[in-house]
């Protein structure tokens, strides 16, 4: 049995193995998953959007569908026997892609909502007007603050990039809530994500 201070060691020498053998791939996000759905992404070796069976008012549908994400490791705390998962790109990739922070409204003279049901119609405007018209909601990764915990920040990444070609490259690690030394190295290997750094960024960050 190893003692924990030398797993931690391991894993995180793990982790350093994992970034040189995928010297492009660059830390973009953090998600907190149950069990069923880590081993659908040690399976596919990705993440993946899957239709909600049940609709759930919150993040789920802030922005749009696709999958939500976080700056920091474990925002969302998610269930007591769930995994915290590493959310990696291709930097190019994700470098070149589309990126907008997308306030509750629009910040013209008329404001007009842009989160959740009342928020659709108004969306594809509004990118258009801070991106250009190659920005649209199926090609766009937006940011924004998570409604009712708005000292937070959340990622969606829609559908249309998360597709079975992979274009952005993502790639996958997790670790069991219950096995400190393996998440927390995964929080020392990559961090908090400086989302406003990002290349690209457009929209009205604060």
């Amino acid at each position: 049995m190893m003692f924990p201070a030398l797993w931690l060691a391991f894993i995180a020498c793990t982790a350093a193995s994992v970034l040189r053998k995928q010297i492009n791939a660059i830390p973009i996000a953090y998600r907190t998953v149950g069990a069923d759905q880590a081993a659908k992404y040690q399976s596919k070796g990705t993440i993946q959007w899957e239709v909600p069976t049940v609709r759930q008012l919150g993040s789920s549908d802030q922005l749009g569908q696709g999958v939500y994400l976080s700056p920091v490791l474990g925002d969302w705390p998610g269930e007591a026997n769930g995994y915290f998962c590493a959310i990696l790109a291709d930097s190019t990739a994700w470098n070149n892609i589309n990126k907008v922070y997308m306030p509750k409204e629009t910040t013209d003279e008329s404001p007009k909502p842009l989160w959740f049901t009342q928020g659709v119609p108004n969306r594809p405007a509004f990118l258009m007007t801070v991106g250009g018209r190659g920005y649209t909601t199926a090609n766009t990764v937006l940011i924004s603050p998570i409604y009712g915990s708005e000292e937070k920040t959340q990622f969606l990444i829609p559908p249309a990039l998360l597709s079975s070609s992979n274009p952005l490259s993502i790639s996958v690690q997790c670790a069991a809530k219950s096995n400190g030394p393996a998440w927390q190295a995964l929080q020392a290997a990559y961090g908090t994500i400086n989302w406003r750094n990002w290349q690209g960024l457009k929209g009205p960050v604060p």
